[in-house]
């Protein structure tokens, strides 16, 4: 069991008590009180300081004029998730207080929201394409002993950690598949869908298509989909079965870096199996990312804890997968040393070193032989040079992105949809819009990271949202 976990496992018992004692009293206790006794403590167990402003921001205001939100819980000084609190007992489905919620999580920018009352926490995806209703992502009791594991599991989601690693947007798309999938297949059994009585008649003997339906009609069909357990994401199985056997690391992390550590000019050069693809490719790191990334995880190991990509990552400034790159090249260099246990990226510096014994040490390691990379050819120069874009203006706002692939032609493709007016709240639908084109792009660059075909399917959404006409939110 993690830290975390078992922090907030003791704070919810704690938690639980005082609602216990509120209720037998029947007490009023108001919106502060439900704060500091109830909510506080889950922050604090979830590994959010409260007293330090770059983490935590109380009654934070995106802009000066709007309404404050009681918690807004940042990674790298930016809001990642905001929290407002009601007093205990009132009443979450009311729709207004939904609304209020994600109404700032949208203005601002925010893609994850939170109302709770200290006892109930609903959790909403602001950026979801769908009705308020339909944004809920997670509903969870404190109070009810029953459901310990489920609770524990969604609050550990809105951890410093688990935000960091972004477990929650993974657990909330496979939750959003699945409820598309659910509804379909449940009006597929009520509706009579033809299609299903077609085919459940070529799967039977002398049936006909009367008979299907009526005993359709008979049939108690339920589909349910359970939900996914926090502790599934981010963690790979028989990582240590693999270690000793012989066999390759996952396809992500520092440890998938199996050599060689080629150094040339400024960067340094690593071999990095892709368990999924197959086959080697070839990464570099720049001598500066690689002396940052010791500097930080000399302060780490200092302060007596061990190395991980997700406390490198939130303390510089540099993207996650420049880090993994750098811890890889630390640990391929022998200055970090893999600690063991279940997680792939925790580590400890090795003989104690210094950053300047670290960099000293992986150059030691490092060949200076020329050597070609080996990633998958791909477009030179920018999105521009990629892609062309031209946008079609119908009736009611409706338009068409079409997107003009120029090394192929024939991956080119459209993109439809509504365009919000620039003083509406088009924040989601923009959103929506960049999900739908980075999907179409992202098997056209199966080598760049992810920030990189992001910013490329940027270039789609600025064609249909001009920033001469909707700005910067």
């Amino acid at each position: 069991m993690s830290e975390t976990r078992e922090r907030l496992r003791a704070a919810l018992r704690k938690v639980r008590r005082s609602i216990a004692q509120v209720r037998e009293r029947k007490d009023h206790i108001g919106e502060q009180n439900t704060k500091s006794v109830l909510i506080d403590p889950v922050l604090a167990a979830l590994g959010w300081d409260l007293t330090d402003l770059d983490e935590v921001f109380l009654e934070y205001k995106h802009k000066p004029q709007d309404n404050p939100v009681d918690y807004a819980l940042l990674l790298q000084r930016s809001p990642r998730l905001f929290v407002e609190a009601k007093e205990l007992d009132t009443n979450l489905d009311d729709h207004k207080w939904k609304s209020q919620i994600i109404s700032y999580a949208s203005v601002a920018g925010v893609e994850w929201c939170v109302l709770t009352d200290g006892d109930r926490y609903c959790i909403y995806n602001a950026y979801a394409p769908v009705d308020v209703e339909q944004k809920l992502f997670r509903s969870v009791i404190v109070s009810d002993a029953s459901q310990d594991a489920s609770t524990l599991d969604t609050l550990e989601l809105l951890s410093k950690e688990k935000l960091t690693e972004n477990s929650i947007n993974v657990l909330w798309k496979a939750h959003f598949i699945d409820r598309q999938v659910q509804a379909a297949l449940e009006g597929m059994f009520e509706g009579e869908d033809a299609s299903l009585v077609r085919l459940l008649r070529k799967r039977t003997t002398n049936l006909k298509s009367s008979e299907i339906r009526e005993s359709l009609k008979r049939a108690d069909i339920v589909v349910e989909f359970p939900a996914l357990a926090s502790s599934l994401v981010g963690e790979p199985s028989r990582a240590d079965e693999r270690e000793a056997a012989g066999e390759p690391e996952a396809e992500y992390g520092p440890r998938s870096y199996t050599g060689p550590l080629l150094l040339r000019g400024e960067f340094l050069f690593l071999a990095r199996h892709r368990q999924i693809k197959g086959g080697t490719t070839t990464e570099r790191v720049s001598l500066a990312d690689l002396r940052d990334a010791a500097e930080v995880a000399g302060a780490i190991a200092s302060a007596g804890r061990d190395v991980t990509v997700s406390e490198l990552h939130t303390r510089s400034n540099m993207r996650r997968y420049i880090v993994q790159r750098a811890v890889a090249a630390l640990y391929l260099g022998r200055a970090l040393v893999y600690t063991g246990g279940r997680l792939p990226d925790r580590f400890a510096v090795s003989d104690d070193l210094s950053a300047d014994a670290m960099i000293e040490r992986v150059l030691a390691h490092a060949q200076t032989e020329q050597i070609e990379r080996g990633e998958t050819p791909r477009p030179q120069g920018g999105a521009s040079q990629s892609f062309r874009w031209l946008v079609t203006l119908g009736e009611g706002g409706q338009f068409t992105l079409a997107c003009r692939y120029l090394p192929d032609d024939t991956k080119s493709f459209q993109v439809r949809g509504r365009r919000i007016p620039p003083d509406g709240d088009f924040e989601p639908a923009r959103r929506k819009l960049l999900e739908d084109i980075y999907e179409q792009i992202r098997p056209l660059f199966p080598d760049l990271p992810d920030g990189r075909v992001r910013a490329k399917a940027w270039s789609g959404v600025h064609k249909v949202y001009p920033a001469s006409a909707y700005g910067k939110q």
